[in-house]
């Protein structure tokens, strides 16, 4: 099955795949995230991990090495072990793989924070602390929390704009203007474009092929049991192509924080 994923997906023309979740590294899926990394790389695949490393260990980043993964994105919230565990867990094992990872050097290591009402304060010390770790991108996610009070906002945003200068994407300040907006209820800055129903897709378990996580209400079809024609048609016919600002929940998305190409002057 693994094999005929990956051939599908190079059949389809798509270069990278984001393993995400869940959390594809949890010990009850390891085994065969490893199995279908194997065979994406194999067919020249680029292959991303979005991971808590809840559980990792020496093996499974000498594993990671082994296969040729290209990035690991490890999520973690406070440089305080208090503070991340109170929603992750498995402090020591997040520590543990981002240093072993940033000292091997032979994967690009990633992190990310979302930013939350208990983790704001320090936000600014745990930057520095993951740069000190060997952490060369490390990012920042607005959290969603619905019936959010206005101080916790006003405190969450204050400290992301702190940290403006302290981060090593050009687009920070617009990512950051973007949340404010979608918290605010106010038209979003027609310089975001979100790409996820045009570029890129997200695809389950089992195969299932929706625009982005916050519209798994569009199926657009299946990977494993339908044909490359409908599939091709499907993808490029979706109700997301159109758009050039879907109206959708995701204007906290940390891919728009990630990826230069969503922002552009005068779209």
């Amino acid at each position: 099955m693994a094999e005929m994923c990956a051939e599908r997906i190079v059949e389809m023309n798509f270069e990278t795949v984001i393993l995400t979740g869940g959390d594809p590294l949890c010990k009850r899926f390891k085994n065969e995230t490893y199995i279908l990394i194997r065979a994406l790389k194999s067919c020249n695949l680029k292959v991303i991990i979005n991971t808590s490393a809840a559980g990792m260990n020496k093996k499974d980043v000498e594993m990671i090495l082994s296969l040729g993964v290209d990035r690991v994105d490890v999520s973690i919230d406070s440089y305080n072990p208090d503070i991340h565990n109170f929603n992750r867990g498995c402090y020591a094992e997040a520590v543990y793989a981002i240093e072993k990872l940033a000292e091997l050097g032979n994967v690009a290591v990633a992190t990310t924070t979302v930013v939350t009402k208990e983790n704001a304060p320090s936000l600014m010390r745990t930057i520095a602390w993951l740069y000190s770790l060997g952490v060369q991108d490390v990012r920042i996610q607005r959290a969603f929390i619905p019936n959010e009070k206005a101080d916790d906002t006003e405190l969450i945003q204050n400290e992301m704009r702190s940290a403006v200068n302290f981060l090593a994407k050009p687009h920070i300040s617009q990512y950051i203007d973007l949340t404010e907006c979608m918290w605010q209820g106010q038209v979003p800055p027609t310089s975001a474009q979100c790409l996820m129903g045009k570029k890129y897709f997200v695809c389950d378990n089992d195969g299932v092929i929706t625009p982005c996580f916050h519209r798994q209400d569009i199926v657009l079809g299946n990977l494993f049991f339908d044909s490359l024609d409908f599939l091709e048609i499907s993808l490029g016919k979706n109700n997301l192509t159109n758009e050039v600002i879907p109206q959708c929940l995701g204007r906290q998305c940390v891919s728009l924080f990630d990826n230069m190409y969503f922002w552009k002057e005068g779209l």
